[in-house]
């Protein structure tokens, strides 16, 4: 019935070939990283979340570096309060993109903290 599987701009293909991967299960990785320390649920959620905060970062106007580096302080809280994430109050993705954008918007104000023009007239006595 379907034997040719299209994806877009005209790139076609053996329904056969293409693999399905199962859902991924954000809710249940943070659980796992809460309550067991699961290394290897840590390592499918920043799979799975890694290249998605990444881009996210870039659209914000950041560069590759800050991207990395914003990326690697938002893992690093995901791994230290997964305990907190309540599915009762939020999906995965929307606590998870609360992170990263509040970990921007501390960046940007830090940055912008340092952003002082000494010859600024306004700043004389």
């Amino acid at each position: 019935m379907w034997d040719r599987v299209c994806f877009g701009a005209g790139r076609c293909g053996s329904a056969e070939a293409v693999s399905v991967d199962p859902p991924f299960d954000a809710e249940q990785t943070l659980r796992a990283i809460a309550l067991h320390r699961d290394r290897d649920a840590f390592q499918a959620l920043f799979g799975h979340y890694g290249p998605r905060l990444k881009a996210y970062f870039l659209r914000a106007g950041g560069d590759a570096t800050l991207a990395e580096e914003l990326l690697q302080e938002v893992m690093l809280i995901l791994w230290h309060k997964a305990d907190r994430f309540d599915p009762a109050r939020a999906a995965p993705s929307t606590w998870i993109y609360a992170i990263a954008r509040n970990k921007l918007i501390d960046r940007l104000r830090q940055e912008r903290r340092f952003e002082v023009d000494p010859h600024d007239p306004n700043l004389e006595p």
